[in-house]
């Protein structure tokens, strides 16, 4: 009797855990409208056969506080991507001649490209860079509001200029098939009630729009009485032929279209919230604090807690690594949610990348992850590291 009294526990505490167990791996999961939802809880899910631990291994520092980059002409790094071939491509503002350095993997320069001025393949100050699926190198915004695809090898393809009045090109992605992922940005108007537009469009080989995919929109504080001070980040990725999208103000969402710009899946999750700190309120005004944003800094106002996660990278996989506003255990680093091609919540993982308003400077291409890092120094630095699961 006593031996059986000691066993009905023991039997029920395993039959308890293995019904938990059960539980955690059950993924929320509905359609609606044709469109696939995915409910992710706090946790990440276990699931059998699918490698959730990441390792990092440091291969490459580019780093630009070294006389040998500023001998070169590279004194900062602006944005940069990779290429198929492991070559990375730097946007530098700050140049006295061309604002393109491209290296190869061994963080040796190879050549430059993009000259200053204002003829073809030349720019003013531009804002982005990206390398699409097809190599092709594509250099956006600055002052003339222009878009300029350039080869591997540096030579340009094709161009196109936008009209200023209307808004400014942000960037391009080419795509598998032929076409390009376009990233616009339209300046407030009345028609649009004074907001900042921000949108995502398919487009042909011409670069002339086929659809609009996702659109966000943020006040403007000049017409507005108040202002949300967070980021308000917009951003887009495409991996394993679909293009991922996410606006922070619309909570934790990120959608998923195909490449003929249908709207497959919607990816949520439960999260921690975390309040805003006095750190991040005094760098979010460091950026109005000309004489002329007087009136601008008096609208602003802080909500309670920061927004769900800050933006996301993905892999060449279509895993996507999703910033939240959770500090890391060193000082630079935040956790970042995992999600498997998916959809699902499947690790966490501390990271330190360089971020600000505009997103976050990292890729995770050809089995690494691609990131800048900013040293205490406040110079930047390109660090390469070696993807390893299990």
């Amino acid at each position: 009797m006593t031996n059986l009294s000691k066993t009905i526990p023991l039997i029920l505490i395993l039959i308890f855990v293995s019904y938990c167990g059960q539980k955690q791996q059950s993924v929320e999961k509905h359609m609606e409208d044709g469109v696939e939802i995915i409910v992710n809880h706090i946790k990440p899910y276990r699931i059998e056969g699918e490698p959730s631990i990441i390792h990092l291994e440091e291969e490459l520092i580019i780093d630009t506080e070294k006389d040998k980059l500023a001998n070169v002409g590279l004194m900062t790094i602006r944005n940069f991507d990779v290429d198929s071939e492991n070559n990375l491509y730097i946007l530098s503002r700050r140049t006295e001649k061309d604002f393109v350095f491209k290296f190869d993997c061994h963080g040796e320069l190879i050549s430059t490209f993009g000259r200053k001025g204002e003829g073809p393949g030349e720019m003013l100050k531009p804002s982005s860079l990206l390398v699409g699926a097809r190599d092709e190198i594509a250099v956006a915004g600055g002052s003339l509001n222009k878009l300029s695809i350039f080869s591997k090898e540096g030579k340009l393809i094709k161009e196109k200029k936008f009209n200023t009045y209307i808004g400014h090109v942000l960037g391009a992605y080419s795509l598998e098939n032929n076409q390009y992922l376009l990233a616009m940005h339209e300046y407030p108007t009345k028609e649009n009630g004074f907001c900042t537009q921000y949108y995502l469009s398919l487009c042909n080989n011409e670069l002339e729009e086929l659809k609009e995919l996702d659109r966000a929109q943020v006040p403007f504080p000049e017409f507005h009485n108040k202002f949300k001070g967070i980021y308000h980040t917009y951003f887009g990725c495409v991996s394993d032929g679909k293009v991922f999208t996410a606006f922070q103000d619309k909570g934790y969402e990120i959608r998923v279209y195909d490449l003929q710009g249908n709207l497959l899946r919607k990816i949520h999750k439960e999260y921690t919230p975390v309040p805003v700190s006095e750190e991040y309120k005094k760098k979010y005004m460091m950026a109005f604090m000309r004489p002329r944003d007087a009136e601008t800094r008096k609208k602003i106002t802080f909500p309670d807690t920061m927004p769900p996660f800050h933006s996301f990278f993905t892999d060449e996989e279509g895993r996507l690594f999703v910033m939240t506003y959770e500090p890391g255990e060193n000082p630079g680093e935040y956790i970042y949610d995992i999600f498997n091609k998916g959809g699902i919540h499947i690790a966490r993982k501390n990271i330190n990348i360089l971020h600000d308003r505009l997103g976050l400077y990292a890729w995770m291409k050809n089995g690494r992850l691609y990131c800048l890092q900013e040293k205490r120094s406040f110079f930047k630095r390109l660090v390469v590291f070696k993807v390893y699961w299990n």
